[in-house]
């Protein structure tokens, strides 16, 4: 990924005013993480997986289970604890036929069943992307026996990730009216950029985070409830995200819009047209994943195959 100067360099110049530094000192592979037990680590034992293996950066959680667990994040190294956000299961369709309570169990209380079933913490809900690493804690909900992990998150650097820091930047310095950022509903709070669906006409805006070559691109949203159209200013149409007639609530749910070359293109949003009127929109974040040579060879030969 290359990034061109301009008013984007300048906003990942504050963004990341350490990166360089640190890429300087780090001779680890890219993509490449690992998870640092504190406690020993024994037949049984939950683990925390490398997310090299993963094409959208999330950690598996896998190991055998003998109680019900809670899994908890910190970055001041463990003097303060907070839910994580887990996802039950590994792949979309393991999240998508995860009744509503037990998602929403996971990923705003980071609830882990018992047994061997795997899941994955999608840290960037939790940890402010980039950073070197946090700490993660899985603790049993009879016995309270802890499990403790030092995750390198250096790996994860070269991801871009447009959220409430950068928001008003890469908009050309200006988020037009009803769109505001507001507090987060979640704990701790991070801010999230919301259209009320109280205004007749809201307009669409459009972010430019100034980047070339291909990426997977993702969509977080705090409440699935709300929803907004999403897409790239090289698009014909845009997509709604979340793609579902449920109208159930499931909190923290990320989704992955497309892979795309993009030079060039600008991210655009505008709120979703439902029921004679405007829904509440919000977006929690985009995350823009670097795409390795053999994925790009292999969606390239997809795409000319369709």
């Amino acid at each position: 990924m290359s990034v061109k100067p301009g008013k984007a360099g300048a906003a990942r110049a504050s963004y990341l005013t350490w990166a360089s530094d640190i890429r300087s000192r780090i001779v680890l592979p890219l993509c490449l993480l690992f998870t640092l037990p504190i406690a020993s680590v024994r037949a049984g034992s939950p683990q925390l997986g490398a997310f090299s293996s993963r094409p959208d950066r999330l950690i598996t959680i896998s190991g055998q289970r003998d109680e019900a667990m809670v899994a908890n994040y910190s970055i001041d190294g463990g003097v303060t604890w907070n839910s994580a956000t887990i996802y039950t299961g590994e792949t979309v369709d393991e999240w998508r036929a995860t009744p509503s309570v037990d998602w929403d169990s996971a990923a705003q209380n980071g609830h882990i069943a018992s047994g061997n079933p795997n899941y994955v913490w999608n840290y960037f809900y939790d940890v402010s992307m980039p950073t070197t690493h946090a700490f993660v804690r899985l603790k049993g909900a009879d016995t309270g026996k802890e499990w403790k992990y030092q995750v390198d998150l250096t790996g994860a650097q070269d991801v871009f990730m447009l959220d409430y820091r950068n928001f008003e930047q890469l908009s050309n310095g200006h988020i037009p009216s009803p769109w505001a950022i507001v507090p987060s509903e979640e704990t701790p709070a991070a801010a999230r950029l919301q259209a009320p669906a109280s205004y007749d006409h809201v307009p669409s805006i459009e972010f430019d985070p100034d980047l070339t070559g291909w990426h997977r691109v993702y969509v977080g949203l705090e409440e699935k409830k709300r929803m907004l159209r999403f897409g790239l200013s090289g698009d014909e149409a845009l997509y709604e995200i979340p793609r579902s007639s449920s109208t159930t609530k499931r909190h923290m749910q990320e989704f992955f819009l497309r892979s795309a070359d993009l030079s060039g293109q600008s991210t655009v949003i505008t709120p979703s047209y439902h029921d004679g009127g405007w829904t509440c929109s919000d977006l929690k974040h985009v995350r823009y994943v670097p795409m390795e040579k053999n994925e790009i060879a292999h969606h390239v030969q997809s795409l000319a195959l369709a």
